[in-house]
């Protein structure tokens, strides 16, 4: 339940009577959850939180976010799901594995998707996928 009326009293008797989780805007002490400023990529999720001490902070750490994890982060992470799955599947060398998906997330990874370099990424990837397997179904 979210109380957010303009009456102070009301909104402390609704936490009063919630018989489950609450949240009384602006009112932290009387809140047993809260509501993150929350910025989505496709199956990226990033949440924001400041425990309800500034919601007008967590809301520009979002807008801060949204410029630095865009909608590029959508079609990498549709693609990470192929390779993790075609990774798990025909490399059984445990090692190999994690350096192929370790790789994925590097900073300089992300620095090249982000300037661009979806295509020739995901090639280098799948590259390394064919170096320790020999042939992968096209993504």
């Amino acid at each position: 339940m979210i109380a957010a009326t303009d009456n102070v009293s009301l909104n402390r008797q609704i936490a009063m009577d919630a018989p489950f989780l609450v949240n009384v805007v602006n009112i932290p002490e009387l809140c047993n959850f809260t509501v993150p400023s929350v910025i989505r990529r496709g199956q990226l999720c990033i949440a924001i939180s400041t425990s309800s001490i500034s919601p007008a902070l967590a809301k520009t750490l979002r807008i801060e976010l949204e410029s630095t994890y865009g909608t590029e982060f959508e079609e990498y992470l549709a693609f990470l799901k192929w390779l993790r799955m075609t990774v798990k599947t025909f490399i059984k060398d445990a090692k190999k594995r994690k350096e192929i998906l370790s790789e994925a997330a590097t900073p300089s990874s992300l620095a090249a998707l982000r300037a661009g370099f979806f295509k020739q990424l995901k090639e280098h990837l799948i590259s390394k996928v064919q170096i320790f397997y020999g042939k992968t179904d096209t993504y």
